[in-house]
């Protein structure tokens, strides 16, 4: 069971400070802890079948003639279960940011105690973004994958791949199971297959998105991306596609899928998003479709004999949440970071 340190907590909220946790206090207690992170997040997910979570929808802060990557994304919520924690994380993406020696995402989250509504904690928040989604995918690949992997496809190969190689390694080095790696930008793709080699995993580079992913037995697409090009044809039976980004693949992957899986049904038909595009369009198959907290509580089965299976993760704050009280917990216990005054 994940309990944050309320004793900590209370103890800021008396002294009337903050504690502000900055990368190098992430590291230190160990945020790249997959293990760790995969079980806060199924304890998120079983808080969110039990309905014991807030999570209004957000609006994001775009600008007229830049891609839509170009953005600030202000998500609130309140996770309850073992939790009971408020928050707010705020994620920031510009896309010129590589040229500029910046990472695309950064981003803080504050952490509030809910009964007084008074924030205890902030912490940089890219980070914990990164590794809560490699997290997520890891829990696809645990619960939804099939049981032997040979091939597993990175498209995309930037920062949210370099994490997900992070993930790959320290929970399944010992899988036979080859990378292969397409990104636009060469140099990219070669950098992460180099660093996996480093790793003592098996890669290689593909020359396209189809190639890389036609026999695959694991999709996770990681880009910026704004238009869908992965045609159903490419994928495999069976086969679990990870849509880290949303926007990759064509309908027909969705809609040739035996299951899709989400973290929220709301938030993924929210914004004409595919699964609202589709619904509307009246060719979405309800059945098929269910919530991954819905199943890990039992409450919702995946259809039998499904073998194509869509997971399609919005990114929900409570999983944030509860890796940032994870972390908090851990940093107070080890008295890790700097407590700022209100």
């Amino acid at each position: 069971m994940h309990v944050i340190d309320r004793r900590a907590v209370q103890n800021l909220l008396k002294s009337r400070e903050i504690l502000y946790l900055c990368s190098r206090d992430l590291e230190a207690v160990g945020v790249g802890n997959f293990g760790a992170n995969i079980e806060a997040i199924e304890s998120a997910y079983r808080a969110h079948a039990a309905r014991d979570v807030r999570m209004p929808m957000a609006e994001y802060l775009k600008y007229p003639d830049r891609p839509s990557y170009d953005r600030i994304i202000p998500l609130l919520g309140y996770l309850g279960g073992s939790f009971g924690i408020s928050g707010l994380k705020q994620i920031c993406s510009s896309t010129s940011n590589a040229a500029k020696g910046y990472d695309r995402a950064s981003g803080l989250i504050i952490l509030n105690e809910p009964e007084s509504n008074r924030p205890f904690a902030i912490l940089e928040g890219a980070r914990v973004s990164a590794v809560r989604t490699a997290a997520v995918t890891a829990l696809a690949v645990r619960h939804f994958a099939p049981p032997e992997l040979a091939r597993v496809a990175f498209v995309g190969a930037g920062q949210l791949a370099r994490t997900h190689l992070e993930m790959w390694h320290q929970l399944h080095a010992s899988k036979l199971a080859t990378l292969i790696v397409y990104d636009q930008k060469s140099e990219l793709a070669d950098r992460l297959v180099t660093e996996a080699r480093a790793l003592g995993l098996r890669a290689e580079t593909a020359p396209s998105a189809e190639v890389a992913i036609r026999g695959a037995d694991v999709v996770v697409p990681m880009t910026t991306s704004e238009q869908p090009y992965i045609d159903s044809g490419w994928i495999k039976t069976p086969s679990l596609f990870a849509a880290v980004s949303l926007l990759d693949p064509k309908p027909e992957v969705l809609l040739d899928s035996d299951a899709i899986i989400v973290d929220d049904e709301r938030l993924c038909k929210h914004e004409g998003r595919p699964l609202e595009v589709l619904e509307k369009q009246g060719r979405l198959d309800g059945r098929r479709l269910l919530e991954v907290g819905q199943w890990l509580a039992g409450e919702r089965q995946i259809p039998s004999g499904a073998r194509r299976i869509f997971f399609n993760p919005m990114g929900t704050v409570i999983t944030d949440l509860c890796i940032a009280a994870r972390v908090f917990s851990d940093a107070s216990a080890r008295n890790l970071g700097i407590r700022l005054p209100i």
